[in-house]
């Protein structure tokens, strides 16, 4: 577990700011967990098979797994082919970027990082050098490459810092409507 993580919760604040986050309100609740199970089941987030009955603690880079695999699932991706992108690209490419958008949150920086993801499902089956999911990371203020990614065929946008600060407010959110001693872990 990286020493940069701040903070863990039960699954049911986990499954509460995420279902916040995508306003599954009471009536979608069996929906939206089920689709959280699926990817559970597909092994996201990652490092996350306690085995059978065990009580488990989500730690802050799961939570940002599980946000952006239903991120890509808002745009129609195949939950397995966002599954495989998470496990190939999270410890080199998109845990760092996270974490670089949690500091630039607590400083206040006003440039938002935007992942940029550009689908190739189809082509990647018989292609050796096209990626299902290829990405790049923009900055908001860089419009110049931001017009030009938003020129290929197929683009789609995560606004991650947006997302981070959602996902704060989430947390927030859910954590004040707990009952006392209602979940573990600790809060920063």
């Amino acid at each position: 577990m990286n020493s940069e993580l701040r903070w863990s919760i039960s699954y049911a604040d986990a499954e509460g700011m995420l279902a916040r986050l995508h306003r599954a309100a009471n009536v979608q609740q069996a929906t939206f967990r089920a689709r959280l199970k699926h990817l559970k089941r597909l092994g996201i987030p990652l490092d996350s098979s306690p085995g059978r009955g065990a009580k488990i603690l989500y730690f802050e880079d799961q939570i940002w797994q599980w946000a952006i695999a239903l991120e890509l699932a808002e745009f129609g991706i195949d939950p397995g082919a966002v599954a495989a992108f998470i496990s190939e690209n999270w410890s080199s490419e998109l845990l760092p970027r996270f974490q670089q958008v949690m500091k630039e949150y607590s400083t206040k920086l006003d440039d938002d990082q935007l992942l940029v993801v550009h689908p190739n499902l189809m082509q990647a089956t018989w292609s050796d050098d096209a990626a299902a999911l290829g990405f790049e990371w923009i900055r908001s203020s860089d419009q110049r490459k931001l017009f030009r990614a938003l020129g290929n065929r197929r683009t789609l946008v995560v606004n991650v810092a947006e997302l981070f600060r959602q996902l704060g407010l989430a947390k927030v959110a859910v954590q004040s409507s707990r009952k006392p001693g209602g979940s573990v872990g600790n809060s920063s």
